[in-house]
Order: C-alpha cells, then structure tokens, then sequence
C-alpha cells in the first residue's frame, strides 16, 4: 500500500502499526502521532477497529451479534473511485508525552477498503486534519506482473 503525507514528517513502527510523527514539538508534546494498522481480509477490516459488516451496515464488535455502537460506530460510509471509505466514531482522549490524561478532544479515524486490503488512519488533536489527506491518497501498488 502507498499513501502521502507530508515531507517533514516521519514514520516509525510500533509494533503491529506504524506512527507518523508530525515535528512540531506542540504536537509531539501532547502525543498526538497519526497510528497507522493495515490488513488483508475479503473486501472488510478484520483487525484492531473490530469493524464488522453486518445486515444494518458496518459496526463495532467482534460480531453482528456484540454490538457496541452505543460507544463506537461507523457514521459514514461513502464511496470514491475503487474504494469505500468508513468513518469510525468513538472518544478520542488526549494524553501528555508523560502518559498523562489531559482531556477529551478532537480525532479522526477512518478506515479505507481497497480491494482485499484496508489500512486504518487514526489521529488525534492537530493531525487528525492530516488523515483526509492520507485516506484520499492511500491506494493498492500491484506488483509488475501480478492480476
């Protein structure tokens, strides 16, 4: 998968996702780094956003069944040329570098289908203005030679 941000920013990995760190000290401050978790799956996220595709449309939970839209959701799905793009709500929380909580805030986390594959962009406070321009440039990069 590709996706673009900006130059001055930097990406590091974290486990099972990476983090693309903005480099103003503000934002690192309040640890405010965009958290980026890419899967495969047939056409629907299967990993950290437990996004299940049921009869009612997407929702948060392990199954159809487990439903916990009263605390996380999909509040939009819309449709762009070869992909669909699910806008996930839920609280968003802000914490010092220090580990501290803060307060509740502002965030964005939105997961991108494309083909077999999703890639989730979640970001808090300030950058979360930087994952639109993630999502709508995220795409498949097929290899040379393969369908």
């Amino acid at each position: 998968m590709s996706f673009s941000y900006p130059a001055s920013w930097h990406i590091k990995e974290t486990g099972d996702a990476l983090e693309l760190v903005c480099p103003d000290p503000e934002a690192m401050a309040y640890d405010t780094a965009v958290t980026i978790y890419e899967g495969k799956g047939e056409g629907k996220p299967v990993g950290p956003s437990e996004l299940v595709r049921c009869a009612k449309g997407w929702q948060f939970g392990p199954s159809c069944d487990d439903n916990h839209s009263d605390i996380f959701g999909v509040s939009e799905v819309s449709q762009q040329p070869g992909r669909t793009v699910l806008d996930v709500k839920h609280e968003w929380r802000v914490y010092c570098s220090d580990g501290g909580y803060v307060a509740q805030g502002d965030g964005d986390d939105k997961v991108v289908l494309l083909r077999n594959y999703w890639i989730e962009f979640g970001g808090a406070g300030q950058t979360s203005n930087i994952v639109d321009r993630l999502v709508k440039s995220a795409y498949v990069r097929v290899a040379p030679g393969a369908k």
